[in-house]
């Protein structure tokens, strides 16, 4: 039960480590039949298992299965059918992005998308929140939370999940535009930013102010003529603070084993990508052979064996972590008692170190 839940969280981890996770749409073939037969035929593989993990409802391996099948022949439809599992797997942005593409590619070639990538692209438009942006200078650089925007205009949109963004536009010789945008799902929010020259900065206003700290009230009790504090000594280690410590330590160490094997599957992840790019169509000179691509196929189980282990140890990781927070939050803690005493004649003492209170217990 555990793989169908924590497996797609790790899969994600893992692609989210590789240097270069993205689908690049731009890598898109219309006439595939121009590939070499060892290439058709692998991607062709990867294409099939994926249209039959769609249509048995298994959208994580069909997700895996089709981005697979792009990277080796990154075809129309390949990218089209990717975009539909990316939105059963709940992966909006890309699905948004990728149906996106499919719709106006297919309307490059004077053809319309199939209904259903119409609908699925409705779908995922609903789910993420959509950003325009309108710079000048146009060739400023855009940036929203790091990363960088390659198109921009009242025609463009870019897909983000619903909440805060950070919007940065910078050019050399101009001020820096910087804003945090709020993007709501459903909705297009759109940002104009006009750079100023750096030569006309406006003033800053600055302000300094100091503070004095407020006197201090300190209660003190005589007792035969001398003032003892009142402060509670420190509390030692409880039974509470030992288990949920232990917690903790358990929590951190399944996180970090969870980490380094979604690290092995990002590696993984990158040695598939560095084996396909050998599968360009200008090199006829590679071919898997019948036997396939040995390469390909131990990168393909490595990353699907790391990412088992990572779903184990993230599975331990999530276990240990609510166990402890229930610990913190459920255990009674250790009650403490202030005793409080009532006073006659109470007098107010002012003195240069602050205010002190003097009482005198009967």
């Amino acid at each position: 039960m555990y793989r169908r839940f924590l497996f797609p969280l790790v899969m994600t981890l893992a692609t989210s480590v590789h240097a270069d996770p993205k689908i690049d749409s731009k890598k898109v073939i219309m006439d595939p039949a121009a590939l070499p037969e060892s290439v058709k035929a692998d991607g062709g593989k990867r294409f099939d298992a994926g249209m039959k993990a769609l249509q048995e409802r298994e959208f994580e391996r069909a997700y895996h299965e089709f981005r697979a099948a792009f990277v080796v022949v990154p075809s129309l439809a390949t990218l089209g059918n990717l975009g539909l599992a990316e939105l059963e797997t709940q992966r909006y942005v890309d699905a948004a992005t990728h149906l996106r593409d499919v719709i106006r590619l297919e309307r490059q070639r004077a053809r319309e998308a199939p209904q259903f990538m119409l609908d699925g692209y409705k779908r995922a438009l609903e789910k993420v929140g959509r950003l325009k942006l309108i710079v000048q200078p146009s060739d400023a650089t855009v940036r929203v939370d790091g990363a960088p925007l390659e198109e921009t205009g009242a025609e463009e949109e870019w897909f983000g999940a619903p909440g805060e963004h950070r919007v940065r536009v910078e050019r050399h010789g101009f001020l820096p535009f910087e804003r945090m945008t709020l993007l709501q799902a459903g909705a297009v929010t759109t940002v104009e930013a006009t750079l100023e020259p750096a030569g006309k900065s406006t003033p800053r206003l600055s302000s300094t102010s100091e503070s004095k700290a407020p006197p201090r009230a300190t209660a003190v009790r005589r007792i035969s003529g001398e003032d003892e504090s009142t402060e509670d000594p420190p509390p030692g280690l409880s039974t509470k603070t030992i288990v949920v410590g232990t917690g903790a330590a358990v929590t951190l160490t399944a996180g970090i084993v969870a980490a380094i094997y979604a690290v092995k599957a990002g590696n993984a992840e990158g040695r598939i990508e560095a084996e396909t790019r050998r599968l360009e169509p200008s090199d006829s000179s590679y071919a898997c052979g019948t036997r396939g691509c040995p390469a390909l196929e131990r990168a393909f189980d490595d990353r699907y064996s790391s990412g088992e282990r990572a779903s184990v140890a993230l599975n331990v990781t999530i276990a240990a972590g609510l166990a402890t927070a229930a610990t913190f939050l459920l255990w009674p803690g250790e009650k403490r008692h202030r005793v409080t005493a009532s006073c006659r004649e109470p007098r107010l003492r002012v003195h240069p170190a602050g205010v002190s209170l003097e009482m005198s217990l009967p």
